[in-house]
């Protein structure tokens, strides 16, 4: 590897694939070249610099001084450099926590009022969470572990870091979506609620913090420079509990080992002399007959209303279908039986707008179904498990509700060309709901906010603005965005968009509209993966199956197509519905996909046997 190689890396100047962690750990190895480290320090100091003002607070710089210079001093016993990422957190979080407790040591010995610090800024919503979100992310088992640093500290997609590790992409994405929930249950333990798709947005918060330029000087010159007396101090504890720790395991092991060997000499003087037995040799089977060729989707049922229908959700155990008249009905989801009328319709008069519910979304415990009015400027809800209750939630003052997150915990509002992400503070137990006064986020756009959709890890979120632009951004907790980089925004050519969705990992977006418009673009740089050729008109609705291959979409010429969503390779194409298709949505389970329409019908889908 050549300094050039790394010297793009570090300008950013276009040209071969930059240089991964294990290549610059080998190139600082060798001879500890000061390009390979000023592009390490550079590439993994806004993730260090985040975990030290967490965990550290006002001792943040000595512990990101602290951390790099355990870096120089470790970097040869490093068994993973290709995790490079996940070894830095484990030593920004140590490094952070023996700064915070030397921090208060010295605090509790300081007399003179005038040497103590300054006061500190008063603290964040969030700032009494994140210390406890790192040190419990520090104590996960470390796949969930690297695989939280790689998506959610780091950006990196689920096929960036199934490359970097070796590991397949879906068992990343189900490491991420566990790691996230153990942590919300650690956190529970010690009396904080996070929800797990706060967890992931907190996580993610300084996925790109701005580290002041002093502090990456003095990190990239540590092997030779100056370092204050507390950095280097701080190192020092670090890198000695690391020596032990390390003598601890090779002691273990040790031991482990002498035993191991002493069974093995018991174990063969036993049998000495005996030839080794053949291994059994499984029976001969007869070969199977070829299976005959799968049947496609098939029609599971259909229910009919007296109103066009106008939105669907589905839970575990219950499918919810609202129509025009504002009536909804819930059922079991793979029978459509047991069928039960929740909400009675509006009265006559009362215009469609306020009638129809355009948006239905249950809460993870299912014990609530959330409802947004066609005109988007009230939610409502109501106990899944009582009688014909609804409750008018939050409303007015020019905001728009556009989407909720997979488990109803935050949603998003637009007001405007601004738009908000916030915790959805619903009583548990009563036809109450509060408007939260703290926001998560908040991002302004040049032109009027129409769209919004947000990934099911709750890492990221996608907007659809007036002018045919979509923007893809991460979700920074705490932090008011002014618009996104131009590498996650798509401008369109004159098509409006009707309607946005994640992939369950969240690396894709779904995108379609008016004119036949159907495309899947990569969610972290905006980069479009496939155009989907088919509709003619508007497409009204999109969405991907739980595993993430396939997507549905379907608009106002009556069919539901079903595609490959890796390639846009034509699946399948559902043909039933009289009317326009307004809605699909696929249970959790895969089993069933779900499709409405104006023609005053739900039909249940069932995919191949």
């Amino acid at each position: 590897m050549t300094h050039e190689v790394v010297r793009r890396l570090r300008r950013g100047v276009p040209g071969d694939a930059a240089p991964s962690d294990e290549q610059l750990l080998t190139a600082y190895r060798a001879g500890a070249d000061p390009v390979a480290l000023d592009a390490l320090v550079r590439r993994h100091a806004p993730m260090v610099w985040g975990v030290c003002r967490r965990v550290a607070g006002p001792d943040a710089e000595d512990a990101f001084q602290a951390a790099f210079l355990v870096l120089v001093r470790r970097a040869a016993a490093i068994d993973r450099p290709h995790l490079l990422g996940n070894w830095l957190y484990g030593v920004a979080s140590r490094t952070a926590r023996k700064a915070r407790a030397a921090a208060g040591r010295r605090r509790t010995r300081e007399t003179d009022l005038a040497q103590t610090d300054p006061p500190a800024p008063a603290p964040g919503p969030w700032d009494d969470v994140l210390p406890l979100l790192d040190e419990e992310l520090a104590r996960l088992p470390e796949r969930y572990r690297a695989a939280l640093v790689l998506c959610d500290l780091q950006g990196k997609t689920r096929r960036e870091a199934a490359e970097l590790t070796g590991t397949p992409a879906g068992t990343i994405a189900a490491r991420v979506a566990r790691g996230r929930a153990l942590l919300a249950t650690r956190l529970a333990r010690r009396g904080v609620g996070v929800p797990a798709a706060v967890v992931a947005a907190l996580l993610a918060r300084d996925a790109w913090a701005r580290v002041p330029i002093r502090l990456l000087n003095a990190a990239v010159r540590a092997p030779g420079g100056s370092v204050p007396s507390r950095a280097a101090a701080l190192s020092d504890r670090v890198v000695n509990a690391m020596l032990l720790t390390r003598l601890a395991a090779t002691t273990g092991r040790f031991f482990g080992l002498a035993a191991g060997l002493a069974l093995t000499v018991v174990v063969t003087t036993s049998v000495a002399g005996q030839p080794p037995a053949d291994p059994p040799q499984p029976p001969a089977q007869p070969a199977a007959p070829p299976r005959p060729p799968a049947p496609g989707w098939r029609e599971a049922f259909v229910l009919t209303h007296d109103h066009p229908v106008t939105s669907l959700a589905c839970s575990a155990t219950r499918l919810a279908a609202a129509d025009a008249g504002g009536n909804l009905f819930l059922c079991d989801p793979l029978t459509g039986k047991n069928r039960v009328r929740k909400l009675k319709g509006a009265p006559p008069d009362t215009p469609n707008a306020l009638r129809d519910y355009d948006q239905l979304a249950f809460t993870a415990d299912e014990k609530k179904l959330f409802m947004i009015r066609q005109e988007r400027s009230s939610v409502w809800f109501t106990l899944t498990d009582n009688g014909d209750e609804k409750a008018w939630g939050v409303g007015g003052g020019g905001t728009r509700f556009l989407d909720f997150s997979a488990d109803t915990s935050l949603w998003l509002e637009g007001h405007g060309k601004v738009l908000v992400v916030r915790p959805n503070a619903y009583a548990p137990d009563a036809l109450a709901l509060e408007r939260p006064a703290d926001y998560l986020a908040s991002a302004r756009y040049d032109t009027d906010v129409l769209l919004a959709a947000l990934a099911p890890d709750g890492a990221r979120y996608a907007v659809a603005t007036a002018g045919g632009r979509i923007h893809m951004p991460i979700l920074r907790a705490g932090e008011i965005q002014e618009g996104t980089r131009p590498s996650n925004t798509v401008t369109l050519d004159n098509q409006k968009v009707t309607a946005l969705r994640f992939s369950p990992d969240g690396a894709k977006l779904a995108a379609v509209g008016d004119s036949g418009f159907a495309r899947v673009y990569e969610a972290k740089t905006g980069k479009e993966l496939v155009t989907l050729k088919g509709h003619s008109g508007i497409v009204f609705c999109t969405a991907f199956s739980p595993d993430g291959t396939t997507l549905v979409t379907a608009g106002d010429d009556n069919v539901v197509r079903l595609w490959e969503a890796a390639t846009g390779r034509l699946r399948a194409e559902l043909k039933g519905h009289t009317d326009a298709v307004r809605a699909a949505e696929f249970a959790p389970s895969g089993r069933r996909l779900y499709t409405a329409s104006p023609d005053k019908t739900v039909r249940a889908w069932a995919p191949p046997r």
